[in-house]
């Protein structure tokens, strides 16, 4: 019995120390219809550093992942990408790298997204190349490692 108290004294009054994993949520996914044939689609990710090491994890955008994801990202374009470190509290490191891969691990950025997340970051990234997603892309931050960082990374894409 004394073995139970002791037991139920370190469940109850011990803290045990949590850590929370980075994350990676959709925020927003809208379409603007700009003619019969053409739309404009702006999707925004709000990204948290793990507490940790302040990694989020490789996330592969698609509506398995996202249920809020207006639909999947086969046929559109990439047009722009923004970076936004949004962090009141934890900026983010310097020269962080932001990639947007096909399975592959082609960067549809072109690596244009390498030490474009830092803490003064407000980067706009226009696409260079034309090719439409033909699968689910997957989004990859690298070298950021500032605990709990807060940023938005915004994708405009065209149809």
């Amino acid at each position: 019995m004394k073995k139970f108290f002791v037991y139920l004294f370190l469940a109850l009054f011990v803290a045990v120390p949590a850590f929370a994993a980075g994350t990676v949520t959709l925020s927003s996914d809208k379409i603007h219809k700009i003619s019969q044939d053409e739309s404009i689609r702006v999707v925004t990710f709000a990204c948290v550093g793990d507490d940790s090491d302040g990694s989020i994890p490789d996330t592969t955008i698609s509506k398995a992942n996202f249920s809020g994801l207006a639909r999947p990202f086969h046929g559109w374009y990439l047009y722009r990408a923004i970076i936004h470190n949004s962090t009141t509290q934890t900026d983010c490191d310097n020269n962080s790298d932001v990639y947007l891969k096909d399975s592959g691990a082609d960067d549809y950025l072109g690596g244009q997204g390498v030490d474009q997340l830092d803490a003064d970051t407000y980067n706009k990234i226009t696409i260079n190349t034309v090719e439409a997603f033909y699968d689910n892309p997957i989004l990859d931050v690298d070298n950021q490692s500032a605990v709990e960082a807060e940023y938005s990374i915004k994708f405009v894409l065209v149809k």
